[in-house]
This record gives C-alpha cells, structure tokens and sequence, in this order.
C-alpha cells in the first residue's frame, strides 16, 4: 500500500500533527482541567488545511482528517449524554459537596467570580481568568459560618460587592477592589436581624442598592441605597414591603427605559402554608422614598405565582419570570409597563408543570435565555428571538437531573463572551456551566474515575 506508507510531502504533516492533537488533549485530560476540543482541533486542522488548501487534495490527509473529527465527534455526543454544547468548567462544590449551590457569578476586573452556598463552613468566593482556572477568593463566610450564602454580587464603583444570607445575625454586604482584601459595609440587616438576607442588589443612577429578604411577618422587605457603598452611607428608600408585609422580598432589579423595577416574593409562611396575594411589580424614575408605583399585583391575575422571580429587558419589552405554587412557571411582558399592557408569553413551564421554582432570565447574544428550576427531571435552558418562540438548549439538568435550578436571578451572566450558568446540587455541589453554541467541546475529566 504505497499511498499509505509514502505520504507525500505534503500529506507527510498530518500524522506529526495528528499525534500532537491526541497528546495535548491526553495532557489535559491527565491534568484534570476543562478543556476546550475546538482549539486543539482547530491547530490540527491548520496543520491539515494549510493556506491554500493544497494538503487537503491529497486523499490520505483527507481522510485522517476525516477520521480525526469524527473520532472527535463520537467522543464528545456519547459523554455522559450530556449536549456537547454545555461544559462544567468547576469541580462540583469547587472540591466540597456541602456547597451545595453556585449562588451567584458576577465579573469584575477582567475575571469571573463564582459564590458556593455552604451552611456548614460559611460561603465561599471563587474566581478565574479566562482560562477557567479557579483559585479562592473568599472561604468560611467572610469569618463566619453565619454568612451561609452569598446571595449576591454586584460590581459598583471599582469594587465587587457581596450580599449575604445570615440568619443569625442579619444580612451583611461587603466589598473588595481586588477580591483579595473585603472590607464588611453593612451589617445586622441594616439595624434589622430579621432581614435575615441581603437578597439582591443593583446600580441606577449613580447609586448602589440592596433589597432585603424578611423573615419575620411583622414587616416585609426593604430597600437601602448608597452613593459610596461605604459603611454608614447607607439610607432606606423602601420599608414594609413597599406597604405589603407579605412582600418578603425584592428577588429582582431590572432598568428599562429610564426606570429601576423590582419584583417582589409575596407571601407569609403559616407552618407549611403560604398565605399570598399574589406577585408585584413596582417601579421608580428616581429610587427615591415615596417615588415608587405598583405596575402589576396579585400574580398577574394568578395568586399561585407567589413571586416574581427575574427581570429582563429584551428589545422593546421589559419579561418576567414567576415562581408559582403550582403549575408551571409563567413569563409575561410589557412594553409600556403601566399595569395594563402585561401579556403572558410562556405558560406551564414550557410544557413541564414542575419547572415552578427560581429561574432565571438573561440577554446573551442578541437572545433571551430563560433557565428554569426542575426539581423533578432537573433544571432547563431555554432561549427566544422574539419573546414567543422558544427553543430548548439545556436538558435534564446538564445530564444530572440533582443540578435542580440556577440560584435567585443571580447565578447567570455572560464572561469572555460565553454564557455561564450555576447550579443549585444538593448530590454532588454546585457547579458552573459554560454554553458553547458553535463549538465541539469535551466535558469535564477527572483523575481516578
């Protein structure tokens, strides 16, 4: 077989080049890291492709080109079945199953930072480069097992901030310019230990503000804002739950055409009973006490949507995602937004009645993407052009139906033009996810099975 044992000179590139490809993706894999298959295989092909084209006429190199992306191919549809368009880029729990859940992704300087819920040890901060390697940035609650979660983060003003869930001595935010060194600017719930969460947090108009989470029926949420950020700068725009105790909390921000909206969680836990009137809406033009009005009440017309879970502007519209009590989760949006031009566009979970929990929505390259919790077959991602056709892009959970849900509008946001997803993993721990929609990508690998 002369055609095979005398490459042309042309031809002759490939093999060395085939065996550089299997040897750097052998490295990776031995090195327990993510690795991207695109860009081993792109390098192999431009060894088999090169300018002009020439090589490609030769039929051996054809062929072992062929040969290599199919191989390439049949690897990464049969892991796991998981969609070889989703990559778990950490360690579940980053090394610790008792973190259970990836609370919130947020970037600041040029890196990703990733929060891991923990009750036992306290919360924990990662981040990462571009090059998705992790390294801790924050372990054991900031000092105390007490800070369980970090709801939140939130860049603002040169600084990361990080809200946190502290059941014992109130919600805390703190902030660092370098996620090295924190520095703690709010404390006991704002004066208040039943504002047990610092639930969430957004910039407008120059100022930062933290809505809280109430863990007591006397009042409901609240809403604090800052100038600085700096400790004692901090002053109440909204108080009992925007004259609602049974709105708990502000679960969502969003800006949309010139006005800051806050979703509201509406109900009162009677023993395992949720007394409700059903999820809100409020907006404000300047976040400023007694400035705020209510744009849609009583769930939409549906007390089991208990809580406006997320917001989005997408477009012309401003959509909200609901958490229900029963039934699938609802999307609904407006254009005007002042309570009467609210239309629903996603009904029963996209056909799974057990998609009612936290969801998430989020615009990443030029489509709305809407992750949704699944306690049953796990959690789902969905994207939209147009605010009414849907296509599913995320299955089962990842592969694992455990990873049940995306954490409070929190745990989605777009790093190196990629999207990253965390997961809420009570099996294994949380896990961050990056969606390459036009990529060949292998799943995470690790030593020892």
């Amino acid at each position: 077989m002369p055609g095979v044992l005398a490459l042309p000179s042309t031809g002759a590139r490939v093999l060395p080049s085939l065996a550089r490809f299997f040897h750097t993706l052998a490295f990776c894999l031995w090195q327990d890291t993510v690795y991207d298959a695109s860009q081993a295989l792109s390098a192999f092909l431009c060894e088999c492709w090169p300018e002009g084209g020439n090589a490609m006429k030769r039929p051996v190199s054809a062929v072992l080109c062929l040969a290599a992306m199919l191989l390439i191919h049949s690897v990464l549809v049969s892991a796991d079945g998981v969609s070889p368009h989703w990559l778990q880029v950490n360690s579940s729990g980053f090394g610790d199953g008792g973190s259970s859940s990836v609370t919130s992704l947020a970037v600041h300087s040029g890196s990703l930072y990733a929060a891991a819920g923990n009750y036992t040890t306290g919360a924990q901060l990662w981040h990462c480069g571009p090059g998705l390697a992790w390294t801790p940035a924050v372990q054991n609650g900031f000092g105390t097992a007490h800070n369980g979660v970090i709801d939140h983060l939130q860049a603002f003003g040169g600084s990361l901030y990080a809200s946190t869930e502290n059941e014992t001595d109130g919600g805390e935010v703190w902030r660092s310019p370098d996620g090295v060194v924190w520095t703690r600017v709010a404390s006991g719930g704002f004066g208040d230990r039943s504002n047990a969460e610092v639930i969430r947090m957004k910039t407008f108009g120059g100022k930062l503000y933290a809505a809280t989470w109430s863990y007591s029926s006397d009042h409901g949420t609240e809403i604090w804002r800052s100038d600085t950020g700096n400790a004692g700068s901090w002053t109440r725009v909204v108080q009992n739950g925007l004259g609602d105790a049974y709105n708990s909390s502000v679960t969502t921000f969003e800006t949309f055409k010139g006005m800051l909206y806050a979703g509201t969680e509406n109900g009162i836990w009677t023993g395992s009973t949720q007394l409700t009137r059903g999820a809100e809406v409020w907006r404000s033009s300047t976040g400023n006490a007694g400035t705020w009005s209510r744009v849609a009440a009583g769930g939409f017309g549906a007390l089991e949507n208990t809580g406006v879970v997320s917001l989005a502007a997408f477009g012309d519209y401003l959509y909200a995602s609901t958490g229900r009590s029963a039934g699938g989760l609802e999307v609904w949006r407006c254009s005007t937004c002042a309570g009467l031009d609210w239309t629903r566009v996603v009904t029963n979970g996209l056909g799974k009645p057990a998609s009612r929990g936290m969801s998430n929505l989020e615009v990443y390259s030029g489509q709305l993407y809407l992750v949704l919790g699944n306690a049953e077959s796990g959690m789902e991602v969905w994207r939209t052009s147009n605010g009414t056709a849907w296509q599913q892009v995320g299955f089962g959970g990842f592969g694992d139906s455990r990873n049940r849900a995306s954490y409070w509008d929190a745990a989605v946001t777009e790093f190196d033009r990629r999207l990253f997803v965390g997961t809420w993993n009570l099996g294994t721990g949380g896990q961050v996810w990056m969606y390459l929609p036009h990529q060949l990508v292998l799943p995470v690998v690790r030593k020892g099975g």
